[in-house]
């Protein structure tokens, strides 16, 4: 065993070693946190099917290698999600796809949502001078379910929460500094936070609103000033979306705005620590304060891997994966392929299908993401059925238009074999496969 001296150190560790853990013991503990964190994220990161918000991404990302900006086949220009569109292009470039293990177009979301637990730590270090803080934060963000759970796909929202928590350090760093380094590097990283997913573009008139008052701010007293800074990062922006976006989706909100309340609740378990516990030392008052946080927070938290999660909010998730595979195994030279996003189609097999829209509304327009034209007819479908033959893929929205004619026929005709059916992951993630 190691003994201490008088002085504190560790013998047989290098002097070097030791000057770092008295500078810098946050490390000692962020490190091992972080190494979980992303075991966490990675861990069989292809297994799971892709959901369709993917399919989108990755659909985006073949027209960037095609074109070199996301051009879809429609004619229009996918202008969301740009930095996971175009990180999912450079990883295809770099290792081959595979849809039904694509591990490799999610591995830059899982890199983004690890870095959020560093990114957390050093913006609730830098607001609240505290180690236990910044530690707290990270282990909330690093066994959060959701946060492990959107940071196993290839979408922006793990990207979105990285660089902006990051350009938030800056932006606290330029209010007390007033250096234009400070001010570079927020608009730097606030620019790719936005690049990520359009939902940054909410923080503006808060940050705005800051400058603004930014006397106002600094007249509140230690601590009262950083929360009221935290609040308004958080109330503005969802007042922002609540006017200006066509959908309030729940994701918008929770992702984004997620991280201000774990750091901000971090603050207020170790402020409670501190009052019930006063007279202990500072390990013991830590170890409450976790001990609370746990308590708050024991339905977010997840302490062993999965390879496949529930994304709760509003995310359907048939398995595509399975039925896929059996339409590649069991499929005709000439078979028709019909769902309704015929993007599946060109990411599981490479090819075009033909597009079923979902509901009674007529659809006027090419399919955005491919172009196909819609059939819009119940004659439409029964023309193909008859002169063709192939698969229909039905998804987990088909409760919803299962009164549709279109789906009715499907689903009805005695000459239309079910070929497979899952209930998928959460609510509405039901699939069907059938064969004409």
């Amino acid at each position: 065993m190691r003994r201490h001296d008088d002085a504190g150190r560790i013998h047989g560790l290098p002097s070097g070693l030791m000057k770092a853990i008295r500078r810098y013991p946050i490390w000692l503990f962020l490190i091992p946190i972080f190494s979980l964190g992303l075991f966490f994220r990675l861990f069989h990161i292809g297994f799971q099917s892709l959901w369709i918000d993917e399919v989108y991404t990755i659909n985006a990302a073949l027209a960037v290698l095609k074109h070199g900006y996301p051009l879809l086949d429609s004619g229009y220009i996918y202008v969301n999600n740009f930095v996971s569109v175009y990180l999912a292009a450079l990883m295809m470039k770099i290792a081959p796809f595979d849809a039904f293990s694509p591990w490799a177009v999610r591995l830059p979301a899982a890199l983004f949502g690890s870095g959020l637990i560093l990114a957390v730590a050093t913006l609730g270090r830098r607001l609240f001078k505290s180690n236990v803080v910044a530690i707290l934060a990270a282990f909330f963000v690093t066994f959060s379910y959701n946060e492990i759970a959107w940071s196993r796909q290839a979408r922006g929202y793990a990207a979105l929460a990285f660089f902006l928590i990051l350009s938030i350090c800056f932006f606290w760093n330029y209010l007390s500094s007033g250096k234009r380094r400070d001010l570079f590097w927020w608009i730097g990283l606030f620019t790719f936070a936005c690049l990520s997913h359009w939902s940054g573009l909410a923080f503006l008139p808060a940050f705005l609103i800051i400058l603004w008052k930014k006397k106002y701010l600094y007249s509140f007293a230690s601590y009262k000033k950083e929360l009221l800074f935290l609040g308004v990062l958080v109330a503005v922006p969802i007042v922002t979306l609540f006017i200006t976006a066509e959908r309030m989706i729940t994701r918008y909100i929770v992702f984004p705005f997620f991280p201000f309340f774990v750091i901000a609740l971090s603050f207020v378990v170790v402020m409670c620590a501190d009052h019930i516990l006063p007279n202990y030392r500072t390990a013991t008052r830590s170890l409450f304060a976790l001990l609370l946080l746990l308590v708050i927070g024991y339905q977010q938290f997840l302490f062993y891997p999965m390879i496949s999660y529930d994304f709760h909010v509003l995310s359907i998730q048939p398995d595509y994966n399975e039925v896929f595979s059996i339409i590649k195994s069991e499929k005709r030279p000439d078979d028709v392929i019909i769902s309704f996003c015929p993007a599946l189609h060109r990411i599981y097999l490479g090819e075009e299908g033909e597009w079923l829209p979902k509901g009674n509304r007529r659809q006027e327009k090419p399919d955005f993401y491919t172009g196909i034209d819609p059939i819009n007819t119940l004659d439409q479908l029964i023309d193909i059925t008859r002169s063709h033959h192939g698969f229909v893929v039905i998804d987990g929205e088909a409760p919803r238009s299962s009164l549709t004619n279109r789906v009715r026929y499907i689903v009805d005709n005695p000459h239309i074999k079910l070929e497979y059916h899952s209930s998928g992951y959460g609510q509405n993630a039901d699939i069907w496969l059938y064969r004409f």
